[in-house]
């Protein structure tokens, strides 16, 4: 049985809703190493831009929410469900949320330099640069069924 198939087996025996919005995948450049850190069990959180949500009109994370996390090609990866949301300015993100989001060295440092980076590429879509006040929405989840890499 693929992972496809065990996700949708597992939503269909815990009677679960789910939507294809649901459905996300991370940027390509760095997506086999948070699968990667996702299937250990290392990567437990993830953040984005709180505009983004308002620019796109799309729900913000709750707790309960699941999700189904797709690698590049759209093959099922990881069923999870959002146990905690937060949003906090971005000079305010925690080293705790940090290091749950398990990447590098796990620090706050660390993190803020890769998603300095990586926010202020997104901005670039619609011209604008990551400020320290901006809002991160920090979402943190368990794996309900998924690959092991």
């Amino acid at each position: 049985m693929n992972m496809r198939e065990q996700i949708e087996k597992y939503i269909k025996e815990n009677q679960l809703n789910i939507s294809d919005e649901s459905m996300w995948s991370f940027d390509e450049s760095i997506e086999d190493e948070l699968l990667y850190l996702i299937s250990h069990g290392i990567k437990t959180a993830t953040s984005s831009l709180y505009k983004f949500y308002e620019m796109e009109n799309e729900d913000l994370p709750k707790v309960g929410d699941l999700s189904i996390i797709t690698n590049s090609k759209d093959e099922y990866q990881f069923l999870i469900e959002t146990i905690r949301v937060e949003i906090v300015q971005f000079k305010e993100v925690s080293s705790e949320h940090a290091y749950k989001e398990g990447e590098g060295n796990r620090t706050l440092e660390y993190w803020k330099k890769v998603h300095i980076d990586f926010f202020n590429n997104e901005l670039k879509e619609i011209d604008e640069a990551l400020k320290d006040d901006d809002l991160v929405v920090l979402e943190e989840f368990k794996v309900l069924v998924g690959v092991k890499i």
